[in-house]
Formats: structure tokens, C-alpha cells, sequence
């Protein structure tokens, strides 16, 4: 009984232990190299991660000045538009404004009369 239990046992390592044991051994060798790849990635992933912080913060600077610039850009062209419009106002209707004042000061006492 002893010698069939010895045979086992040593059929059994040859068969089953032993392609066994081998497959967790690489299983786990395989885990710990993915596992220390992982580890040296969070160092790529940071430095990712502040070079788009980066990219959004000069982006949102140039948005920033370009704003700026065009705001300035409008409010310059609307103080010149304004002007010729005030100047244009003036020359081309002060006959007619003054005629119109004539016309009312005429027909204002007619008004008041009849009401």
C-alpha cells in the first residue's frame, strides 16, 4: 500500500503539480510585471495632466486678450461712428430744426386757443 501511495504521489508531481504550479508561477510573474508598468504610468499620466492644464491655461489667456482686443477694437470704432453720426446730425438738420421751431411758434398759439 505504502509503494502504490509513493507512485501517486510521484505520478501526480510530474502530471499535475508541477504543470500546475509552473502556470501560477508565470501567472503571477505576468501580474507583477503589468502591476509595475501600471506604477511607472501614474509618473506619464501627471505629467499629461499638467501639460493640459497648461494648454488650457494659455488658451484661456489668449482668449482672454483677444476678447480684450476686440472689445477695445468696437469701442473705438463705435466713439468714431458716433461722432460722424453727431456731426452729420448737426450740419445736415439744424435748417430744418430751426425751420420747425419757426413752424411750431407759429401754430403753438392756435393750439392753446382752441383747447
Amino acid at each position: 500500500m505504502t509503494v502504490q501511495f509513493l507512485l501517486l504521489m510521484v505520478f501526480l508531481e510530474k502530471t499535475w503539480f508541477n504543470p500546475v504550479g509552473k502556470a501560477l508561477d508565470d501567472r503571477d510573474a505576468s501580474l507583477r510585471s503589468k502591476l509595475g508598468s501600471v506604477k511607472d504610468n501614474s509618473g506619464d499620466l501627471k505629467k499629461l495632466q499638467e501639460e493640459a492644464e497648461k494648454v488650457l491655461r494659455e488658451a484661456r489667456q489668449e482668449a482672454q486678450s483677444l476678447i480684450k482686443d476686440a472689445k477695445s477694437k468696437t469701442q473705438d470704432e463705435q466713439g468714431k461712428k458716433l461722432a460722424e453720426t453727431k456731426a452729420v446730425s448737426c450740419s445736415d438738420y439744424h435748417p430744418f430744426v430751426l425751420l420747425l421751431g419757426k413752424v411750431v411758434a407759429v401754430i403753438l398759439p392756435y393750439i392753446h386757443c382752441c383747447s
